[in-house]
């Protein structure tokens, strides 16, 4: 319990030291680009086909970024 109360008093303390890293660098900023521009291909298509889409692309993003 000791070291959970410490590590997360240590992220804290890095937190405010140095913040959040600019969006160049924050890979939840790179996932948010990627899902955008691979939302832009399901925009008027049928509803089966988004579904589809949808599935395939979560799938995609999370194996992309968890590979990383």
């Amino acid at each position: 319990m000791v070291d959970i109360i410490l590590i997360l008093a240590l992220a804290v303390i890095i937190d405010l030291a140095f913040g959040e890293p600019p969006d160049a660098l924050h890979p939840v900023a790179w996932m948010g680009k990627v899902i955008a521009f691979l939302e832009r291909a399901a925009i008027n298509r049928r509803p089966v086909f988004q579904l589809i889409y949808g599935v395939v692309m979560t799938l995609s993003v999370v194996i992309l970024f968890t590979a990383a």
